[in-house]
C-alpha cells in the first residue's frame, strides 16, 4: 500500500526497487494518490503495464493525510496491509521476513510493527499482549507510518471518523481496536524500513514529512491532544510518558533538534507564545531554555551548530 503526493520525480526509483520484491510473491501494490498535480498518474500507468498487480486510485481533491490513509487501507482486500509512506522502501529481505512470521503465527497477529533506523533501542523481538505496555514502548515509534502492518480486522472495524484531523489516524485505529479485547501485536527488531534516498542513492530527494511545515503545532498541540483522546483504558501515566517520548526518542526536541528548529525559524518567539503551555508535556527542557532559544540571535546559533557538528 503506497500513497504518494506530487512525488512523480522519483516514482521510477520506487517501482524499480519494489517490483522485483513483490513480484516474487504476487503481492499487490495499491496506490492512493492524494490528488497530485504533477505527472504521478502517467508514471504509475507506465509501471502498471510492467506489473499488472498495481492498482491506482486518485482522489478528486486533496483529502489531507488522515482521510487518504483511510482510503488507502480500505482499498486493500488482503489479510494484511503494509502501509507505506512515499519516501521509504522495504528492506530487500523484509517481505520474506514478514511473510514467514505470519505463516509461523498461523495468522494470529492483529498488527506487526517493524523497527527502522534503529529508532527503537533496548527492546528485543517479541509479542505484545498488554495495551499499556505496547503504548508505552512503541506509541512514539508508530508515528512513522511505514513501520506499521495492519491485519484487515483493524482496517474494516476501525473507528476512522473519531481520528479525522488528528494527523495520527493510523495510530488511533490501532490503539482503539486493542483497547477492549485480547490481542497480539508483534514487534520486529530488525530495520525493515529504509529511506529511499539512501537506498537508491538519490541525493536530490529530501524527506518531506507532512508535519514539516509546522512541527510545533503537530508535535506539541496535535500529538498531546491525540494521545489524551485515546480510550480511558490507557493509564494516564502511560499517556504522559508517550507524549514526552516522541520528542526525546525521535530527536526532534533534543537540544540539537531544537537548535535546528530555531535555525529554520520553526522555533521563534511567536512559537513560544503559542505553544509554551504544552512544553511541559512534550519537551524535557525548562521553559526558560526554550524562551532563550526562541530569541537567541541566529548568527550565534549557527556558530554553535558548526561547533557541535564539527563542520
Amino acid at each position: 500500500m503506497f500513497y504518494p503526493y506530487n512525488r512523480a520525480k522519483f516514482l521510477d526509483y520506487w517501482f524499480e526497487y519494489h517490483i522485483p520484491l513483490v513480484k516474487k510473491h504476487n503481492i499487490k501494490i495499491i496506490i492512493s494518490d492524494n490528488h497530485s498535480t504533477d505527472d504521478t498518474k502517467e508514471k504509475v500507468q507506465q509501471y502498471m503495464n510492467i506489473y499488472p498487480l498495481i492498482e491506482y486510485y486518485c482522489n478528486e481533491e486533496n483529502l489531507g493525510p488522515d482521510r487518504n490513509i483511510e482510503r488507502a487501507l480500505k482499498y486493500a482486500k488482503t489479510d494484511y496491509v503494509w502501509l507505506m509512506g512515499d519516501t521509504y522502501v522495504i528492506d530487500e529481505k523484509g517481505i520474506d521476513y514478514v511473510l514467514d512470521l505470519i505463516i509461523k503465527s498461523n495468522n494470529k497477529y492483529d498488527a506487526i510493527i517493524t523497527n527502522s533506523f534503529d529508532r527503537v533501542k533496548g527492546i528485543e523481538e517479541r509479542d505484545y499482549l498488554d495495551q499499556n505496555e505496547l503504548l508505552s514502548d512503541l506509541g512514539w515509534h508508530v508515528t512513522m507510518l511505514s513501520v506499521n502492518i495492519f491485519n484487515s480486522k483493524i482496517i474494516f472495524t476501525g473507528n476512522y471518523s473519531r481520528y479525522y484531523e488528528t494527523n495520527f489516524l493510523h495510530i488511533g485505529i490501532l490503539f482503539e481496536y486493542i483497547s477492549n479485547k485480547n490481542f497480539k501485536v508483534h514487534f520486529i527488531k530488525n530495520n525493515l524500513i529504509k529511506y529511499i534516498g539512501e537506498v537508491m542513492n538519490i541525493k536530490e530527494i529530501k524527506k518531506q514529512s507532512y508535519w514539516a511545515r509546522d512541527p510545533f503545532k503537530v508535535w506539541t498541540n496535535d500529538w498531546t491532544n491525540f494521545i489524551f483522546s485515546l480510550p480511558s483504558t490507557y493509564k494516564i501515566e502511560t499517556k504522559l510518558k508517550v507524549i514526552m517520548d516522541h520528542g526525546n526518542k525521535s530527536g526532534l526536541f533534543s537540544f540539537i533538534g531544537l537548535l535546528s528548529l530555531r535555525l529554520n525559524n520553526h522555533l521563534n518567539y511567536k512559537t513560544y507564545k503559542d505553544y509554551s503551555h504544552l512544553f511541559k508535556f512534550t519537551i524535557k527542557y525548562p521553559k526558560f531554555i526554550l524562551l532563550l532559544l526562541s530569541i537567541f540571535p541566529e548568527i550565534i546559533l549557527n556558530v554553535i551548530k558548526k561547533i557541535l557538528f564539527k563542520v
